[in-house]
């Protein structure tokens, strides 16, 4: 195993940036959840925890082979553990509360993070090589020729899988959402709109690892050059628009998730500085592969000013206080996001 110790402090720092997000958010978590009887944002907060740890596994799948460290398969377990578990305990809790406004809400916001949070950990699947896995070293010319075709064949397979899983968890989300929305009913309401916007990044993530994947193989062809990252903007866009309305024009109850519809849009966003940094460092244009890593810190800022001015705000209307407390909670994701962003980008070749 080659190792360049140049990498390590590099890959320490942005480890730390993500477990020390996921350390604040369950922290900041159980302290709403037990020390203020805050239960719906503590929650919120609680399973905000699962998508900082994915992103923590994506850095760890890229950076400690660069130390010698294999294999590097246990890091895509962890998160998909974590993911897995947050969206039981999201199925459980719309299970025991089918009635009650609080485990309506709650159980939508803690079921579509959890998908989240699956969606990233798939992320770091693509860094591992599949198609080494599956055709034999060839030995020979003729050899050669047939282990390319197959690994042609296993690289087609392995991208459509790999996409599969956030596109099965996208539509769920968007069905899910769907129904609620079309059910009379405040607390039905606002976990159809908390739903709706995170499948929307559910959606998002299926671009990112499909163009990822593409890479990966070496297949990523110039007429997707933009394409994946225009729909990445699209999600946000819907999103940061949707919440808008939701918070201006219903107000009252709505005004927490439609703050969260546009920290999702904002995510969305933070996400499409990867599809950036990887168009960049594709095509070999660097400004704009310098540019990508700006994203994650714009949308972490935005979102910082917005809890500041929601703090301020919640002094009239506590309905503002629990908005604050989730576009806190998204600004931490954001901030995470800058480590994957961050994160070399993948050589094919293998060089």
């Amino acid at each position: 195993m080659f190792k360049d110790y140049r990498h390590k402090p590099y890959s320490f720092l942005l480890r730390l940036i993500t477990l020390s997000m996921t350390a604040f958010t369950l922290g900041f978590g159980f302290y709403l959840l037990f020390g203020r009887g805050s239960i719906l944002p503590g929650k919120f907060m609680i399973a905000l925890s699962s998508v900082t740890f994915a992103l923590y596994t994506v850095v760890a799948s890229s950076m400690r082979p660069e130390e010698g460290v294999s294999p590097i398969w246990p890091f895509p377990v962890m998160g998909y553990a974590a993911g897995w578990a947050v969206t039981i305990w999201g199925i459980t809790i719309l299970a025991r509360f089918p009635h009650a406004a609080l485990g309506i809400v709650s159980g939508h916001l803690v079921f579509g993070v959890g998908m989240i949070a699956i969606c990233i950990s798939t992320i770091s699947m693509t860094l591992i090589d599949w198609i080494r896995l599956l055709v034999k070293q060839p030995t020979t010319s003729q050899e050669a020729d047939k282990a390319a075709g197959k690994a042609n064949k296993y690289a087609y397979i392995e991208i459509w899988s790999l996409t599969s899983i956030p596109s099965f968890f996208a539509i769920v989300g968007f069905v899910y959402a769907i129904v609620s929305l079309c059910i009379p009913s405040p607390a039905q309401q606002i976990g159809g709109d908390a739903l709706m916007a995170q499948s929307f990044v559910c959606l998002a993530l299926v671009f990112l690892i499909h163009i990822l994947s593409k890479q990966a193989n070496n297949i990523y062809l110039k007429r997707f050059r933009w394409r994946y990252s225009i729909y990445i903007v699209g999600t946000g866009t819907i999103n940061i628009i949707w919440g808008i309305c939701v918070a201006a024009i219903k107000g009252g109850s709505f005004i927490p998730p439609g703050f969260g519809m546009i920290g999702l849009g904002l995510v969305c966003f933070a996400i499409c500085g990867k599809a950036h940094r990887v168009i960049g460092s594709w095509r070999n244009i660097p400004d704009i592969d310098f540019l990508a890593s700006y994203f994650p810190i714009l949308t972490l800022v935005a979102g910082l000013l917005i809890s500041i001015v929601l703090f301020s705000t919640s002094l009239t209307n506590p309905n503002y206080t629990y908005a604050a407390y989730i576009m806190s909670g998204l600004s931490c994701v954001c901030l995470s996001i800058f480590g994957i962003v961050a994160l070399p980008s993948v050589d094919a070749s293998g060089v």
